[in-house]
């Protein structure tokens, strides 16, 4: 075919082109078929796989380009290493290495791995693990480990590292692929030869970092397991906090689910061998830090909610440790404990430099852009032109009210904020043609700026934007972790306001945001629930029963109990109806075995109504009990308490 063609046109996406000898060239992205009439007489680029199975009509033309220099590559990839470790620096303590395990999420019993060797265990695997677990860190540990081993001997998988964050509907997973060689001067051919031959063990980190919007889910979802089954012949590894992981997400057949592992807790002795490694030449400090934590207390080692597993995760531990060099004293609970490094970062700056700008109107200003960047499809990573935009009117609305001196320009506010290491600006794998994007340190920066956003928003009174906030709290995931964190940030009477808010809207959001929540934190605000609607003022015995049936846990229980012998007897009656409800509703679960010991107590009380809800409430324990109170009332009772009992007859058909 001559280069001269007579004439060109499209057609269903694919470029025709006629030339003057009669051949046609039909180029499909990067493949090109030459024809002769109807049969291919040469075709190059990966449209040979396509009609391989008429390769004897036609003259197969493999593309020429050069070959991978994966020495070049494996150098490129352990300076990003190193650039990536500088960026983590905040978050990092001077001793970063954790030993971390593995076990099979369906095997929990079996023997515990090192999550190096991951790789080993199968050809595609998922790896999760909680927020700050060490998942991202693990991946750049077999990248340097993979990257060595290329520079010494020449040969092994090629590491790539897709993030997901990255995506986008005109960016790729192939795209996010090509990204990564750019900087080693790979061409597209030539990586999409290593593709093929299998050469490359794929990391995809953060399945749950995808952008939120369905219709853009759905599509990153359909392109990552296209590029998964095109190019099966790598190795894969993919990350994901565990409660997000959806085991049809990669696949079409859920009967045959890809192996998946979690990164363990560290266990009580690496927890102490961390830290007596911290102050290798401070053995007291050591110690008072070990106390603190309570690390040798059986009962704070079981309650799950002990402050003392935070510790168990690497990033939180971290975070503990550079809060006691601090002021030498722990955070009370996780909320606290971002919310004082958030500070150490802005007064680090500070000492580096004149900063003018402090932590409230910057919480102000990251929490509208952690938001704003959620309402319009974003979530770690946004391009650069909208974050500027955002953290402009953000700061628009802080002089209006006089939270910013007026004469700190945007742009000064934009630089501190990059310069407290909260955000980053980079170019996705080096392009320069592509466009800057702004992204989070991690994930956990994000949900501690959008929680005081949901505080701003939902809990502090008078906030036109409460109504929106409440119509994308359904979004199931992403608002777990901030919710929790603005939960253990607020007071115990606004945290009672705010879980009010959740059980009417998101209820399922609301249980896990009070369970997330210490010991300690939950059993205040079971009381300032409890005390906020049964105070004389403010009785609402529907909003108490709905928002205890909500949240029918031992803390709301005993702060129920507790109210029932403070409170008048009308009220007692009320409170009694409650228990008897989650007593048979949520029977079997630790609250409702709570309180069914207490009504074992309340059926001989003197009040009839008590000793009817006290009967009800145990019937599925001790029906032969509840039966006889139910029969003495029936026959005995007043006209009010045998109405009563006739209907639940009725209800029950226990006639």
């Amino acid at each position: 075919m001559d280069n001269d063609a007579s004439h060109s046109q499209k057609a269903e996406g694919h470029h025709i082109a006629q030339a003057s000898d009669g051949s046609t060239a039909i180029v499909i992205g990067r493949d090109v078929i030459v024809y002769e009439g109807t049969k291919p007489i040469s075709v190059v680029g990966h449209a040979t796989d396509s009609i391989r199975g008429r390769k004897d009509d036609a003259v197969i033309q493999q593309p020429s380009f050069d070959p991978l220099d994966s020495q070049k590559y494996a150098k490129y990839m352990l300076n990003a290493f190193v650039e990536w470790r500088e960026r983590y620096t905040p978050l990092s303590a001077e001793y970063r290495e954790f030993e971390l395990y593995i076990v099979s999420m369906s095997s929990p019993g079996a023997q515990r791995i090192p999550v190096l060797q991951v790789p080993d265990l199968a050809p595609a695997v998922v790896l999760l693990g909680e927020s700050g677990a060490g998942k991202t860190t693990a991946l750049w540990r077999m990248i340097v480990d993979l990257s060595e081993q290329l520079t010494q001997f020449e040969h092994g998988h090629l590491p790539v590292l897709v993030r997901l964050r990255d995506w986008s509907p005109a960016c790729s997973v192939r795209q996010l692929v090509q990204n990564q060689f750019a900087i080693a001067g790979a061409s597209y051919d030539t990586v999409e030869e290593e593709l093929i031959s299998g050469n490359c063990l794929v990391l995809v980190d953060g399945l749950n970092e995808l952008p939120h919007r369905y219709d853009q889910e759905d599509a990153a979802r359909r392109d990552l397991q296209n590029f998964f089954h095109r190019y099966s012949e790598n190795q894969y590894i993919f990350t994901c906090r565990t409660h997000h992981y959806d085991p049809e997400f990669l696949t079409s057949k859920p009967e045959h689910p890809l192996p998946c592992f979690e990164i363990q807790r560290l266990d009580r002795g690496r927890v102490k061998d961390y830290v007596q490694r911290y102050f290798k030449n401070d053995v007291a400090s050591a110690d008072d830090l070990l106390e603190q934590l309570e690390l040798s207390n059986d009962h704070k080692w079981g309650e799950q909610a002990s402050f003392v597993h935070l510790a168990r995760i690497p990033l939180h531990l971290q975070m503990i440790i550079l809060e006691y060099q601090r002021t030498g004293e722990i955070p009370p609970n996780k909320a606290k404990m971002l919310r004082k490094f958030a500070s150490h970062m802005v007064k680090r700056d500070r000492v580096r430099q004149a900063a003018r700008v402090g932590l409230d109107p910057k919480q102000r200003v990251l929490g509208q852009l952690a938001y704003r960047s959620l309402k319009a499809g974003y979530y770690l990573s946004l391009p650069e032109s909208l974050a500027k935009t955002i953290v402009g009117d953000a700061v628009q609305n802080l002089r209006a009210e006089g939270g910013i001196s007026s004469d700190i320009p945007v742009d000064t506010v934009w630089q501190e904020v990059l310069s407290n290491n909260f955000l980053s600006v980079y170019r996705n794998g080096g392009r320069r043609q592509s466009a800057p994007a702004a992204e989070w340190l991690h994930q956990v920066l994000f949900d501690y700026f959008l929680a005081c956003e949901i505080i701003r928003v939902l809990i502090i009174p008078g906030t036109k934007e409460a109504f929106t906030m409440r119509q994308k709290l359904d979004v199931v995931g992403i608002w777990d972790q901030p919710c929790q964190i603005a939960l253990g940030l607020v007071d115990s009477q606004q945290g009672a306001t705010f879980l009010e808010i959740l059980v009417r809207t998101a209820p399922d959001l609301a249980r896990r945001s009070f369970t997330g929540q210490s010991e300690e934190d939950a059993a205040d605000l079971s009381d300032a629930i409890v005390s906020q609607y049964t105070q004389d003022d403010k009785w609402d015995e529907e909003t108490l029963a709905r928002v205890s049936l909500e949240l029918s846990y031992v803390p709301i229980v005993d702060s129920l109990i507790n109210a029932f012998r403070a409170c008048q007897e009308y009220k007692r009656q009320s409170i009694a109806k409650i228990v008897s409800c989650i007593a048979r509703e949520h029977y079997g679960s630790p609250g409702a075995e709570r309180f069914q010991d207490i009504l074992e107590s309340w059926i001989a009380n003197r009040n009839e109504l008590i000793k009817f809800y006290s009967a009800v409430g145990l019937w599925e324990r001790n029906r032969g009990r509840a039966a006889g109170v139910l029969r003495k009332l029936h026959k005995r009772g007043s006209p009010e308490v045998r109405g009563v009992v006739n209907d639940l007859a009725d209800e029950w058909s226990l006639r």
